[in-house]
């Protein structure tokens, strides 16, 4: 628990003076009341963060910025201690938010491909909405093969891939089959003797 406050000194050096005599003493207690009051302090943390003005909350990130310039091997041991003792609740909660936006992030990393080989992008909730299709839709077929694709192999694919001047827009995009986009490479429908 806490140290109450009360210090057997009133003299400010004589107070310094017993801090650090007591200083382990005060340090467990300090740590075991954060501990067992953890949801508490993290409340009032927000509360306090959503109470503050934008120029409040501008100068905390710029001291922020500050110390951890000024102490950058401090804070990157305290982010390896804080991973190092959360390690399995990260790991769950990665894997969580990995299932819940499976298809935001297969459309966001399409997207950052995209950009970096120069092709022209289109909206980007239409392409989200594809993807979601991709992912969560009873039946798809093929648009190479015609055949219903199983959950868990269904690939959006660029229909010119971005190699050959594709684009990544809505009309550009269409699933495909695990084994016809893999055979498809980046090749162009015609080359594949296809249609469409």
């Amino acid at each position: 628990m806490l140290y109450n406050g009360a210090m057997p000194y009133k003299n400010p050096e004589d107070k310094k003076a017993w801090r650090l005599r007591n200083k382990e003493r005060l340090d467990a207690e300090s740590k075991a009341f954060r501990d067992s009051h953890r949801e508490e302090i993290r409340a009032n943390d927000r509360d306090r963060y959503h109470s503050m003005s934008d120029e409040q909350v501008a100068v905390k990130r710029e001291q922020g910025k500050d110390w951890r310039e000024n102490n950058r091997g401090k804070f990157n041991q305290c982010v390896a201690d804080h991973y190092q003792r959360n390690s399995e609740a990260i790991k769950a909660y990665k894997s969580q938010y990995r299932k819940d936006h499976a298809e935001e992030i297969l459309a966001y990393k399409a997207t950052y491909r995209a950009m970096r080989a120069g092709a022209t992008l289109g909206n980007a909730a239409e392409i989200r909405e594809i993807y979601r299709k991709a992912q969560e839709e009873p039946k798809i077929r093929c648009y190479l093969c015609g055949d219903l694709i199983p959950m868990g192999d269904r690939h959006v694919d660029h229909i010119t891939p971005l190699s050959k001047g594709g684009e990544h827009r809505p009309s550009n995009l269409a699933v495909a089959c695990k084994t016809c986009n893999l055979k498809k490479s980046a090749k162009l429908p015609a080359e594949l003797g296809l249609l469409l």
